[in-house]
């Protein structure tokens, strides 16, 4: 005998709340951050104060004229929906429009969520995990993920003061790697990825990632810190050969040699920063179990953002990432390109018709 399976039913005693721009929010937990946010609409509201402060603009052609508004055509259907008064424009736009969120058929409570369980696991979280916590596919939350973690790229800062300075290779051992893919070659960074830390004691980080084929040398190492530390700038290294004539560009450069067993020398030592390397090692062979090099600068983007904002809340680090939103659309077809442009289906039944007609004139 089967039995037919029916949806769940939305729960009874929720209240809709309409969130108000003059509201001063915080939740201590996930259950009273998916009780303010259960509604679409709330959600909405809130994304509309982050970007138009509630005064809705165009994001077709940038005019700030009052737009109509009118039905809904959104796969969420819950959702504000503006038309363009100008008349050279005269386009259908929501708040979700030219964001990452465009044309997302996940409801964005379930976004919400996504995003606050991620400002909340300190280790970072699977795909996997995501997808039972927010009841989606483990493919569609691996989406999510990264089109979160595209929110946390960090905008261009100068770090000021003490500088610890640290490379670190992300890649497996050879010995396990198979036959067929071990280098056989150079040292034991052959074929990994190197990430560069630049860790201010003030809190600030820089995380750069290389590809496996960049040799880490001395012009490319300085050229990172001109770029991103002011002149007056402590730097402390360790004894890596690239890293020396630093002191020609900053105030001071103090290194200390881990060859000798010196690991540090009053104030100086890069202990900050090895830390790190730590939490981020930890969380990719234990949370993520492996992470391909295309990927490697998003997860570290997370983890830098995140070892950034250690010393604020949950719904802070939230709202810092949730405020980005109107970066351009990230594709799925984008993501898994792997630095090659995907055939569309279009293109498959051109090159098959043509291939057909050439078969055809012989």
């Amino acid at each position: 005998m089967s039995v037919k399976k029916s949806r769940a039913a939305l729960p009874q005693d929720i209240k809709v709340i309409s969130y108000e721009p003059t509201m001063k929010i915080d939740f201590e937990d996930i259950t009273e951050f998916n009780h303010f946010f259960f509604q679409e609409a709330t959600c909405c509201q809130y994304l509309e104060q982050i970007r138009w402060n509630s005064n809705p603009v165009c994001p077709h052609c940038g005019t700030a004229k009052k737009p109509n508004i009118i039905k809904s055509r959104s796969k969420i259907r819950n959702i504000s929906t503006y038309r363009c008064t100008e008349w050279e424009c005269n386009l259908p736009f929501t708040v979700l429009t030219g964001t990452i969120f465009e044309r997302t058929r996940i409801p964005m409570r379930k976004w919400f969520h996504a995003a606050f369980e991620l400002a909340s696991d300190k280790n970072g979280m699977s795909s996997t995990e995501l997808g039972r916590k927010i009841n989606v596919s483990q493919k569609t939350a691996w989406f999510m993920n990264h089109r979160l973690r595209a929110l946390m790229t960090p905008s261009p800062k100068i770090l000021k003061g003490v500088i610890e300075v640290d490379e670190y290779y992300m890649g497996g051992l050879e010995k396990n790697k198979h036959s067929k893919k071990k280098k056989r070659q150079g040292s034991g960074t052959v074929g990994k990825v190197p990430v560069v830390g630049l860790l201010s004691r003030e809190g600030d980080l820089i995380l750069k990632v290389y590809s496996p084929e960049d040799e880490m040398n001395s012009k490319r190492l300085h050229k990172l810190l001109k770029e991103n530390v002011h002149k007056d700038s402590v730097i402390i290294t360790d004894g890596f050969p690239a890293y020396t004539g630093l002191d020609q560009h900053f105030a001071e450069h103090e290194v200390v040699k881990h060859s000798q067993g010196e690991y540090a020398r009053e104030d100086h030592h890069i202990n900050t920063i090895e830390g790190f390397w730590a939490i981020l090692s930890l969380a990719i062979l234990d949370t993520f179990r492996g992470v391909s090099p295309q990927h490697m600068h998003r997860y570290c983007d997370e983890f830098g953002m995140r070892y950034s904002s250690r010393d604020i809340t949950e719904f802070g680090f939230f709202k810092n990432c949730i405020q980005r939103f109107d970066k351009a659309r990230l594709k799925y077809k984008d993501l898994t390109a792997n630095g090659k442009k995907r055939e569309t289906w279009k293109l498959r039944a051109i090159k098959a018709m043509k291939t057909k007609q050439l078969t055809a004139s012989k």
